[in-house]
């Protein structure tokens, strides 16, 4: 796995998977396109917006943070498998 995630081509990526505009989703998370164009270029993006895509487009993009998260961890503690509490 790569060490950097872009959030937003992964986004994009899935957006074509599934045969969806950038103006689609804009208008079902209600925000402006030309900006949330702008937005997935970026490599990073915030956590609510991020939320409101997962949710539309019935993804969990924060998946791909959790992996790496497990991965990294699992760098420093060889012998015992990494675990995080869910709430």
């Amino acid at each position: 796995m790569n060490s950097i995630i872009h959030i937003g081509k992964i986004i994009r990526d899935k957006l074509a998977e599934e045969d969806r505009s950038i103006a689609w989703l804009a208008q079902k998370i209600n925000h402006d396109r030309s900006s949330l164009c702008k937005l997935l270029k970026k490599d990073s993006i915030d956590t609510a917006l991020l939320l409101k895509i997962s949710v539309t487009l019935r993804f969990d993009f924060f998946s791909h943070f959790s992996d790496m998260l497990h991965e990294k961890t699992a760098q420093f503690l060889p012998q015992k498998q990494a675990t995080f509490a869910t709430s």
